[in-house]
């Protein structure tokens, strides 16, 4: 017969605030989808313009503190007529800097001969550069936030009631969801990996070149710090510096204080180093040495904290006309900064590595979700009331078991968790160093707490060399009162077990919220030894019979209450953790048993 447990069904208040949920993230996917079509729709059309020469009459860098422009103005004939452009590029293109500003100026110098694109539909309009493609596949992001809620919406309004569909049938159908799921995790890859790469990883990576890079003179124009309003209404900051250095004869304009890029609500490191960049300070830049263009004043990191001082006092240090050094790229005179030493606030760049890891897990665990989702074991599902059903022509057979937590699951939950509060706690611990020491030892609580997560997590990686116990039984469910044969073994090497218990458990679990926190008690109501013993020969493998209580509960499930039934493995090995591995059973209710032929020993 087949054996079938049903979920419940499902109610149109939890269909509605589903759709409520998934339909934010669709909103919100189509906005910022409608941002990049514009630009897109700017960057296709001007590659349907026509290729014309033509002649530049002036470029030149305009702008002061952290804003900079391209002025540039050009000639060109076309269909019998002189025309003359000043538009520079179209489309998505990297925003323009003091780098990339020079870089145009010297491609683009005075009198030079250049390529320029023209609309022909109206020949007065043209650009000399074009956005790249590229970019376009950036449109994927909106687009998982809209695919990836619109297809979980369909799923959950034409899904059946749970009654009223089998496991397999659930199984089979969850492509869509499936599809969906990865889209939705690949949003949050590209979202987590662009944005660790741009705040932490890229930064360091620069670092690391600069190391080598030359100290520059350098003499400062100005500085500022520089205070843009954030979407939510409050602030973010930045250091706005500019300053002249002389490399191989050539005079160039830097920008860059260090390499972190974009800005944030930390003020307080960069209002001392403006102080300590006055303008007319005579100071050293660190200049890339294969590119002259790619210089900066610091290569110490920033970081995001939320403080405001140090971004006063980078710009209190740096006034108008003071005469200092940067570091300059030897093979590219324009990459160049004004300090290369590190800090420990761009661990903050970790962050977005949390969306990075959670995508990782939608993506690669999508099936597995779904299945999840619908199924328990093979051939067992329940009813809407929680109660095992029963259809007409039971199934028997022998069911390998599974455990409750997969080997690996708790380190990888562990060091997740480890990783995520360390590098918060320790960023904000190492920016704060020199604060004072109620502060320290207030933080130092939240670090012993990391560090015995960070302990738990050894623990269990530790624990994935045990052996590991394999359990086998005569039926993938049995009735109260009935008996279940069950044979087991072991992988691994189980010499290293000095004592081995197997048990039946039933627990209840119950939750409820109490006052604005929810709470799950847990009692365990039945807990019966089925083997003890500490002979090493009977560890391997056994068999035995297992009596289920009559005068028990059968499994159940509900909302806020269920009742389990399980076998539990326990090992005890000596200076090592120990096996401990659950392995859920399914219990049926008494008036089932006439469906069951009686289970055949174990052998």
């Amino acid at each position: 017969m087949n054996v079938t447990i049903s979920s419940g069904s499902n109610s149109a208040m939890g269909k509605g605030c589903a759709t409520v949920f998934l339909s934010v993230f669709a909103i919100a996917g189509l906005s910022f989808l409608g941002f990049f079509m514009k630009a897109g729709w700017d960057t296709l059309r001007a590659y349907s313009w026509t290729k014309t020469d033509c002649v530049i009459e002036s470029s030149a860098m305009t702008g002061s503190h952290g804003s900079t422009d391209l002025v540039v103005s050009y000639t060109y004939r076309f269909d019998g007529r002189h025309y003359t452009g000043t538009r520079y590029s179209i489309g998505m293109v990297q925003s323009m800097d003091a780098e990339s500003a020079q870089r145009a100026v010297q491609r683009y110098a005075k009198g030079s001969p250049a390529i320029c694109y023209v609309n022909a539909s109206s020949p007065a309009e043209s650009t000399l550069l074009r956005g790249g493609m590229w970019p376009l596949l950036f449109m994927l992001i909106p687009l998982g936030f809209i695919v990836g809620p619109v297809v979980a919406i369909i799923a959950v309004w034409r899904a059946k009631p749970a009654s009223a569909s089998a496991v397999s049938e659930r199984v089979r159908g969850g492509k869509g969801s499936v599809l969906g799921l990865r889209l939705f995790g690949s949003v949050f890859m590209l979202i987590g990996g662009g944005a660790m790469y741009a705040m932490l990883i890229h930064p360091m990576l620069k670092e690391i070149a600069a190391a080598r890079w030359p100290q520059v003179p350098c003499e400062i124009l100005s500085s500022k710090v520089g205070q843009h309003r954030g979407s939510k209404g409050g602030y973010t900051y930045s250091v706005d510096v500019r300053y002249r250095y002389t490399i191989r004869g050539r005079e160039l304009i830097g920008t860059s204080y260090n390499f972190d890029t974009g800005t944030s609500s930390s003020r307080g490191w960069r209002e001392a180093a403006v102080a300590s960049l006055p303008a007319g300070k005579k100071t050293v830049c660190y200049v890339n040495p294969e590119d002259p263009l790619d210089a900066v004043l610091s290569v110490k990191g920033s970081g995001t904290s939320s403080s405001r001082g140090w971004r006063e006092a980078v710009v209190a240090s740096l006034p108008a006309g003071k005469k200092t050094v940067c570091y300059v790229n030897p093979e590219d005179p324009l990459d160049a900064v004004l300090s290369v030493k590190g800090s420990s606030d761009r661990w903050f760049g970790l962050i977005p590595g949390v969306f990075l890891i959670v995508g990782l897990f939608i993506f690669s665990k999508a099936s597995s979700l779904v299945r999840k989702g619908g199924a328990g074991r093979p051939g067992i599902t329940a009813t809407g009331d929680g109660l095992p059903l029963i259809q007409q022509g039971g199934a028997g057979g022998e069911t390998e078991l599974k455990q409750a937590t997969p080997p690996g699951c708790a380190f990888a939950g562990l060091t997740f968790v480890a990783l995520f509060w360390n590098g918060i706690t320790w960023g904000i611990l190492l920016a704060t160093r020199h604060g004072d020491w109620g502060t320290r030892i207030f933080l130092s609580i939240f670090v012993l707490i990391g560090l015995g997560i960070a302990l738990g997590a050894f623990y269990q990686f530790l624990a994935l060399f045990n052996p590991r116990p394999v359990l086998i039984v005569s039926a993938p469910a049995v009735p109260l009162g009935a008996t279940l044969g069950v044979r087991w073994r072991f992988t691994g090497n189980v010499r290293r077990i000095v004592k081995l218990t197997i048990s039946l458990v039933a627990r209840e679990e119950a939750t409820y919220r109490r006052g604005t926190s929810t709470t799950t008690d847990r009692i365990v109501f039945v807990n019966t030894v089925l083997f003890d013993s500490v002979d090493r020969a009977q560890f391997a493998s056994g068999s035995m019979n297992v009596e289920i209580p009559r005068d028990s509960i059968h499994t159940f499930s509900a909302p806020n209450n269920r009742i389990l039934w399980m076998l539990h493995v326990q090992g005890d090995i000596r200076k090592w953790p120990d096996v401990n591995a659950e392995f859920p059973i399914t219990v049926l209710p008494r008036e089932t048993a006439t469906l069951f032929q009686e289970q055949p020993p174990a052998t």
